[in-house]
């Protein structure tokens, strides 16, 4: 067993070996199926950490069912940005770069899932990092925009990752050797401190303040593929060390036990505010769509910062949720966006241009409802949970001013998702309907694509209405 618990690390990293050595002239099939190898050694142990939980450790590694979990929801992910990179027409240079990301990537996100201690984690976390960074300048660069799109994406992206590296050295540091130190209780607001840059070093892989800048710029500037790849990994592993870090560790005090849980809670509340009201303010259409997600991912927060059964239940909904429903409306911006600047976007009087298959259009209306907690969606059942959760916390004036974000974060993903769809059918233009119709990307190479959004789409019905079965399973995995 313990041979077994080094191979979904293992075997990514082999068939990246392979994949270096055969270079960037490696033909796109083979390197599809050695990205879809990787993937599938990460499904394999995912199945077993729920079939057969806690048979299998070493001294460094532990799967349990929380690992299984998270490694689902990173497999929905991977294998939705797989089977899109697929069918579509990148260069060879970006689809090399982005297939070796994925391999490596896979085999993080089981190394961070597994990692039997807080200091494991903090190591391959890194690592995790230093990867994302490395697919920002390297191959996956979006040659569409004439400008560099490589200095403001990676600057702002070095800046915050940097930072956060340092405070959760320091965070760290400060809880290791105050748990060391005899004199416990005199050092109870050291504990807070410690754990407050913890937080803050964690706020950059989830996109959440003050760290969380550049997730619209690398939004904005790469393509959808790089930006999907980049955000579903390291935000399945920020929340993952979160958890790990607040609420499996072995510090003589508790993360509740001291001042920097309210400023937690309210770092969440403020992100979900900043970031929805961001993606109102924007314009780009692709910084809407990235600030939405920052968006989706502070609830999570809010979530596991409050931390009582409901919240914590809600943001692990949430988690799997927002996964099925962004994979289907990244796929769906790509469709309507993808390889196109703001000038190609809009009309001339200035609405942008929705226009596409009517079972894309109907996905992702449906999609866009679920993504705003609308009744019968998954969305809502774990928005419910968490602001449910949230008004019985017992937290004063936040008691209400969480549930009141939430709300008002939903109401602007209605406005950001579906007004443009509404104002595009509402001033049409015949001229520009037919030569979007004859540029569309939807052609018949992506039927995989399209069969893909239609089960997403459904999954979120189905999840939405069997909704307190799925509530039930995760009360089993905590």
């Amino acid at each position: 067993m313990r041979i077994f618990i080094y191979l979904p690390i293992g075997i990514p990293f082999i068939l990246s070996i392979i994949t270096l050595v055969l270079g960037e002239k490696i033909k796109r099939k083979l390197i599809n199926i050695l990205t879809l190898l990787s993937i599938l050694s990460a499904s394999i142990v995912c199945l077993l950490c729920f079939v057969s939980p806690g048979n299998y450790y070493s001294s460094l590694f532990y799967y349990n069912k929380l690992s299984g979990y998270f490694l689902l929801t990173a497999v929905i992910g991977l294998i939705t940005t797989l089977i899109y990179q697929y069918n579509t027409k990148e260069n060879n240079r970006q689809n090399y770069f982005i297939n070796l990301y994925m391999q490596l990537g896979t085999g993080l996100l089981c190394g961070v899932f597994s990692a039997r201690n807080n200091y494991v984690v903090y190591i391959i976390f890194a690592m995790t990092t230093v990867l994302s960074y490395l697919i920002i300048i390297s191959g996956g660069i979006n040659k569409t925009n004439e400008d560099n799109t490589v200095k403001p994406a990676s600057y702002k992206f070095i800046y915050c990752f940097c930072t956060s590296i340092i405070l959760l050295f320091i965070g760290i540091l400060i809880l290791y050797l105050q748990s060391q130190s005899g004199d416990t209780e005199i050092n109870k607001d050291i504990f807070g401190a410690g754990y407050f840059f913890v937080i803050l070093g964690f706020s950059a892989a989830v996109c959440i303040f003050p760290l969380h800048s550049w997730n619209a710029e690398t939004g904005y500037r790469k393509n959808i593929i790089e930006y999907t790849l980049i955000n579903t990994i390291l935000s399945k592993a920020g929340f993952y060390c979160i958890i790990r870090f607040f609420y499996y560790n072995s510090f003589p005090f508790q993360i509740k036990q001291t001042w920097a849980y309210s400023a937690w809670i309210v770092l969440a509340v403020i992100s979900v505010i900043i970031n929805s009201s961001m993606a109102y303010r924007v314009k780009s259409q692709k910084k809407k769509f990235a600030y939405l997600t920052a968006a989706q991912l502070s609830y999570i927060m809010i979530g596991l910062a409050i931390g009582n059964d409901q919240t914590f239940t809600g943001a692990l909904s949430h988690l799997l949720f927002s996964t099925v429903i962004f994979s289907g409306l990244f796929i769906c911006s790509g469709i309507f966006f993808e390889n196109k600047s703001d000038s190609e976007l809009y009309n001339k009087n200035g609405v942008i241009k929705i226009k596409s298959n009517p079972a894309v259009l109907c996905c992702y209306i449906l999609l866009s409802l679920s993504a705003a907690g609308m009744p019968l969606f998954c969305g809502f059942q774990s928005l419910w949970q968490i602001a449910y959760g949230a008004f019985e916390s017992g937290f004063g004036i936040l008691n209400w001013i969480t549930p009141v974000s939430l709300l008002y974060s939903s109401l602007v993903v209605i406005i950001c998702l579906l007004s443009p769809l509404a104002n595009n059918f509402l001033k049409e233009d015949k001229k520009e309907e037919s030569e979007t119709s004859q540029n569309n990307m939807l052609s018949k190479s992506v039927k995989p694509v399209m069969f893909l959004l239609i089960i997403l789409t459904l999954s979120s019905l189905v999840l939405g209405i069997n909704g307190g079965v799925f509530i039930t399973f995760i009360k089993n995995i905590i």
